[in-house]
């Protein structure tokens, strides 16, 4: 059974992902051997027109914790790709942190589908919902 804990997968976001990412202010604060639940802390750098957490920061920070659900699956760092990602928005989110869970769905030998929800912390809501699929590199 993989996974991997909360330091090395908050040490993974540091080391392995662009300065810009690292701007979306993500923290893990669980994981097992195929999720991992993250916070977004309110910025306003990330904000659109009236205050709404722009899509391209919710899609970001969806594609980056799924990133880290099949990381943990796979037990290490691994460098993967994402193929596919798809997004439907289903709220707007303003000056709240937001709850991020990130699962594989199915992990095959150099693929890997996974989801993730963005919830707002004010009312629990969904405020995002995606699905991603990723490469992964042969003979890992």
């Amino acid at each position: 059974m993989a996974g991997m804990s909360v330091e090395d997968l908050n040490s993974m976001l540091q080391e392995h992902f662009a300065p810009w990412v690292q701007e979306l202010d993500l923290h893990v604060v669980s994981s097992d051997a195929t999720s991992v639940q993250l916070t977004m802390q309110p910025c306003e750098r990330l904000n659109r027109v009236g205050g709404i957490v722009s899509g391209q920061a919710l899609m970001a920070a969806a594609d980056t914790a799924m990133v880290l659900a099949v990381m943990t699956a796979q037990g290490e760092f691994v460098p993967c790709s994402t193929v596919d990602m798809n997004s439907s928005f289903l709220k707007p989110a303003t000056n709240v942190t937001l709850h991020i869970v990130a699962s594989v769905i199915r992990k095959g030998k150099t693929i890997a589908f996974t989801r993730a929800e963005i919830s707002s912390s004010a009312d629990d809501k969904s405020v995002l919902s995606a699905t991603g699929t990723y490469a992964l590199p042969a003979g890992r």
